[in-house]
């Protein structure tokens, strides 16, 4: 019974975490590049010669580090649809903390970092700042 309650748990955190990813987190970065894009292409416009190359580095890593989180996002859903497939409670267990628990963190490393990357006032969740010293 516990390791049924375990990987129930494990499941609905997992699918969790995909919903937050693809329904707060890629659509709050991708507004955030869509701006920037937005924002080079007018500076570039109002004045050709002006330097955006930290806000086309910034675009370019910003990109690169979405590009992660949805490679890893990918992961994480098919390990979890993986998981529910295995028949034997220990083994799917096992499975869920060895496989789907390490994609988690994998994908949470990334989404992390684009936490700090972005611009606050666009971040859809709350930061550990936030939480730690707003509450």
């Amino acid at each position: 019974i516990l390791m049924e309650q375990y990987c129930k748990h494990i499941n609905i955190e997992a699918l969790t975490m995909i919903d937050m990813v693809k329904r707060q987190i890629m659509p709050a970065v991708i507004k955030y590049l869509t701006g920037l894009a937005a924002s080079i292409n007018g500076v570039k416009t109002a004045a050709a010669l002006a330097d955006v190359s930290t806000q086309e580095s910034i675009l370019v890593e910003v990109s690169q580090v979405l590009a992660l989180v949805k490679e890893k996002l990918n992961n994480l859903e098919s390990v979890t649809a993986e998981a529910k497939e295995i028949n034997d409670i220990y083994q799917r267990g096992v499975f869920y903390r060895d496989r789907v628990c390490q994609e988690m963190k994998m994908l949470r490393i990334d989404v992390d970092r684009l936490e700090t990357m972005m611009d606050g006032d666009l971040w859809p969740l709350p930061t550990y700042a936030e939480m730690l010293f707003m509450l």
